[in-house]
Formats: C-alpha cells, sequence, structure tokens
C-alpha cells in the first residue's frame, strides 16, 4: 500500500516520511532538500484526527533533550556516545529533529548504531536547526508546545544532556509532570562536567527553603556515568502489549557505585 510523504498528525502538526528518499539523491544540494521538506511540511495543516501512534514493537523510545547551539567536543562527544549506546540496545531515539550541534549527534550516532530515530521540529527552526532529512520519521509542528507534547507521548523515558534554556524548559516539564503523578516514566538527567551544577545546588536551597517538595526531587535521577543512566533510563512497560519490551541494564563498561546515581539531597 502507498503512503503519502506527507500526512496530519494530531491537530497542527504533519508527519514526513521517507526524506532521504523522496528529498535527496546523488546529486542533490542540502538546499534544495531543504526545500523539498518545507514544500511537504505544508501539505497538511488544518485539524485532523489521526494521533501520533506508540510503536507496538516492545522496543523503548527514549527521548533526549539536548543542546541545539553549543558544539563544545566533550558535549559532542557525550552526544555521540548517548546515541550509540540507544542503538546498541536496540532502543529508539526521540528527539528535537535537527542536524546541529549535541541535537544532530545523538541522531547521527543513534541512526549508525541501528536505531529508528524520530525528529519533532517546529516549522520556525526548519532552517536554523538544519531539519534532520535522514531520520526515519520526522514531524514537524506549529508551535514549541506541540513539539514537546508530542515528544513526550511518544517517549518511554526522559534522559536530559547539557543544553540551555529550551533544554531547561524540557527538562522541568518532564520532570514537574513525573514528581505530580502525570506520568510514571524514568526521567534523568546527564550531567558528566557539572553543567547543571548551580541549578541542582538553587533546587536543593528552594527545597530546604519548602518551595520544593524532597518528593518531587527524589523524582529525578542525576548521574554523572552514562552506563548509570541507561540503567535508570529502563522503561516500564506502559501496557500489556508491550510487557515483553527488553531492557537491557548490562552494557560493556564500569559503573559507578550505586551511591553516585543520586538527586540533590
Amino acid at each position: 500500500m502507498t503512503r503519502d510523504l506527507a500526512e496530519p498528525v494530531g491537530h497542527t502538526a504533519t508527519r514526513i516520511y521517507d526524506l532521504h528518499t523522496h528529498c535527496s539523491g546523488t546529486d542533490t544540494e542540502e538546499s534544495e532538500r531543504m526545500a523539498c521538506l518545507l514544500e511537504n511540511a505544508g501539505l497538511v495543516t488544518a485539524a485532523h484526527s489521526p494521533t501520533f501512534n506508540t510503536p507496538t514493537d516492545g522496543r523503548p523510545t527514549i527521548c533526549v533533550y539536548c543542546a541545539s547551539g553549543a558544539d563544545n567536543p566533550a558535549d559532542l562527544s557525550l552526544a555521540a556516545t548517548v546515541g550509540t549506546e540507544i542503538g546498541r540496545r536496540g532502543w529508539r531515539l526521540i528527539s528535537g529533529g535537527g542536524t546541529v550541534a549535541m541535537m544532530g549527534a545523538v541522531a547521527r550516532a543513534a541512526r549508525s548504531a541501528g536505531a529508528h530515530t524520530t525528529g519533532v521540529i517546529p516549522k520556525i527552526f526548519l532552517q536554523s536547526e538544519l531539519a534532520d532529512l535522514d531520520a526515519d520519521e520526522l514531524v514537524v509542528t506549529d508551535t514549541l508546545t506541540q513539539r514537546k507534547h508530542l515528544m513526550g507521548e511518544r517517549a518511554d523515558a526522559f534522559l536530559t544532556l547539557p543544553g540551555g534554556l529550551g533544554t531547561l524548559e524540557e527538562l522541568l516539564e518532564s520532570w514537574t509532570a513525573a514528581s505530580l503523578g502525570i506520568h510514571h516514566k524514568p526521567v534523568v538527567l546527564l550531567d558528566p562536567a557539572g553543567h547543571y551544577r548551580g541549578l541542582l545546588d538553587w533546587l536543593e536551597e528552594l527545597r530546604q527553603r519548602g518551595f520544593v517538595r524532597a518528593s518531587a526531587i527524589d523524582r529525578l535521577v542525576v548521574t554523572t556515568d552514562v552506563d548509570n543512566a541507561f540503567e535508570n533510563l529502563c522503561p516500564t512497560p506502559r501496557s500489556t502489549t508491550t510487557a515483553h519490551r527488553t531492557c537491557d541494564t548490562s552494557p560493556v563498561g564500569a559503573r559507578l557505585p550505586h551511591e553516585e546515581v543520586h538527586s540533590p539531597k
């Protein structure tokens, strides 16, 4: 059965299929690929009923939040390591749909390691973040809010890497929802270099002053070690249809002691 290149997702998003086939070729310039994307992204914008379906093959989908601006070599290496590990475990990746900085590094590494990658990108970022035309699935949304909603809906677990304001907003939204019991998915912050140390110290101060509950703080796992991050990301199956979801919690490499996987006290 043939499917259209673009189809509606929810109310104001468009899923773009097979862009590496339809919007590329051996002699195709990147500008032409982008023009193809922009043309097809505008095909469907009216309200429709189809939903952003969750895969039913039993493979967890990990949502990764990270920087789309800074290109520090250590951060890019961290993103690539995370993407490789997602693919090595046979998991899926959903991320922001860009090719730049850490966002691009994690997606490329995940694909190279065999992972299915889904990108979700607002129209306003199609060119500034250079849409990931090589993604297995690319969803173009009208707004940032819908981007976050679709990523959260598809994800089985959330992993945050170093980033700026956008990454911080995404982390806080997924963490807050978890602390309120809106979802029961793992929320992990991987911070090897102390990028978020100031934030965590401030949150500890808020806890001491009674502005944040200890139970909310405890809902976020903070670690400096990639292996420990993935051990804590292992999702709980969301239904009996995914009860046979495989979670490899024994990746190659040493782990930090359990007490070094922590939330701010």
